[in-house]
């Protein structure tokens, strides 16, 4: 029934009969085609691999070595063999081949190992330069099976998840690839490319299964905003730095660049401020000025405004080492001098303008010191956790410390210290002696009348006892 048009799926014309199977032809194609279409998780399968063999510990030796064996367990499996030992014979993996996924898993496992070379040599090129080069090489190679991969994912034979994820993945390692080599206009369109694709797939299912999506979003969010910055985005470097800051470190490809800004940043600003204070400790020794107090005023006014941003930079320093007593006390310092700023100011605001705002300043301050108090109870139950046994115990054994919870495992090895062992000497209350000082001057009564005499004995008493001559 209805007008005749062909079947988006099977190009067949017409339509079938309304009764049957749900009235259309595309009805039951879809049901069939979506039954045969290829399956393959590329992200869960990626995160997976890299957190059970090696990348957990950043071990990308380790992670290359995996797919190396997955990626010959694979050929063997689908008996797509590169040879044999004596001979090497390239084969491509073409979209009439693709009735199983593993073909598509070959090329993601040829892609990860590329990869994970890279970032090993990433690891060694800080102590061997010219490794650079060989890393390059390494990451295009992972972007050209990433791309492989792509076009062989456009088949109608793959669901168009697949294809989605195929997409992102290509362009993850294309961003990454431009970010090695400072091309940041173009690596900053793939990471966005990567992450509106990761974005929308999250979006598409239920919260468990877009974690994984929103996880890597968040790793690429770095990425982003470091490329914005080099492209002369001055707003990048603010999210920067409260993204190193809220962290406390970042991890992957932006790690240590990420740092060096952080660091370069406050070190600019400390010194300008360092400098602009000396300036105004040297302008009330010019000739002529000592006099002028209202001059004199302004100038000490000026130079609470620059103690309190100088104190606040220096604060944020210490946050990035994690020194939050130190912070909180140069925060406390801030307010100090931010404070005088605003009772001293009446008449002078006019001459404050060019200066930065203070009560902007007290603002900001007064988040920071929360955000740092809840940082410093996070890091102090980290640590208490995480705390290495010898400082735990304290040279103390088991026996000792029973009210302080700790996580000691030499308490299952076999150097367990639970008592002291030889015990230690400790003084006890000797035996009490008794002496009988009385019994010396003492009389005792004679007892020679209650003793009785000893009869005589041997063979005469005998006789004399028989005839009766005993006395």
């Amino acid at each position: 029934a209805g007008k005749e048009r062909p079947c988006p799926v099977c190009s067949r014309q017409g339509w079938c009969h309304p009764g049957l199977l749900g009235g259309s032809c595309y009805t039951v194609c879809f049901a069939i085609n979506d039954s045969q279409k290829i399956l393959l998780n590329i992200l869960q399968i990626v995160k997976e691999s890299q957190q059970q063999h090696g990348l957990r510990h950043g071990d990308f030796q380790r992670y290359r070595g995996y797919c190396s064996r997955r990626l010959r367990r694979l050929r063997k499996t689908l008996n797509f063999k590169m040879g044999n030992r004596h001979k090497f014979t390239g084969k491509k993996v073409t979209e009439e081949l693709l009735s199983d996924n593993r073909y598509l898993l070959l090329i993601l496992m040829d892609a990860e190992r590329a990869w994970s070379y890279a970032m090993q040599l990433k690891q060694e090129a800080n102590t061997e330069p010219r490794k650079r080069f060989h890393l390059l090489s390494r990451l295009r190679k992972a972007v050209k099976h990433a791309e492989e991969l792509e076009r062989l994912c456009e088949s109608n034979r793959v669901d168009a998840k697949t294809k989605l994820e195929a997409q992102a993945y290509t362009a993850y390692l294309t961003g990454m690839l431009r970010f090695e080599r400072q091309e940041w206009k173009a690596a900053m369109e793939a990471f966005n490319k990567c992450k509106t694709i990761y974005e929308k797939l999250a979006s598409a299912f239920t919260e468990e299964q877009a974690i994984l999506y929103n996880q890597r979003v968040e790793e690429i969010s770095p990425n982003i905003r470091y490329c914005a910055y080099n492209i002369g985005d001055q707003s990048a470097i603010s999210e920067l730095m409260q993204m190193r800051l809220r962290s406390g470190g970042t991890e992957g490809l932006i790690a240590e660049k990420l740092e060096l800004i952080c660091k370069l940043t406050f070190c600019w600003f400390l010194n300008f401020y360092f400098i602009s204070l000396k300036n105004l400790a040297e302008l009330p020794q010019l000739p002529g000025l000592e006099e002028d107090k209202s001059f004199l005023k302004e100038i000490g006014i000026k130079t609470l405004v620059y103690k309190a941003y100088r104190c606040f930079f220096i604060a944020q320093s210490y946050v990035l080492v994690k020194k939050w007593s130190e912070a909180l006390v140069l925060y406390e310092r801030v307010l100090k001098y931010a404070n005088e700023v605003q009772i001293q100011a009446g008449t002078y605001e006019n001459s404050l303008k060019e200066l930065p705002d203070v009560q902007e300043l007290i603002t900001q301050v007064n988040a920071e010191k929360y955000s740092l108090q809840a940082a410093a109870i996070l890091d102090a139950d980290d640590s208490h956790e995480t705390e290495s046994p010898s400082q735990v115990k304290d040279g103390k054994p088991l026996s000792e410390r029973f009210e302080t919870f700790c996580l000691d495992p030499s308490l299952v090895s076999k150097q367990a210290r639970l008592v002291h062992f030889p015990p230690d000497f400790q003084p006890i209350p000797c035996k009490p002696l008794f002496f009988d000082l009385a019994l010396n001057h003492v009389t005792l009564p004679p007892l020679e009348d209650k003793v009785e005499q000893k009869s005589k004995s041997g063979l005469t008493g005998y006789i004399k006892g028989i005839f009766g001559f005993r006395s």
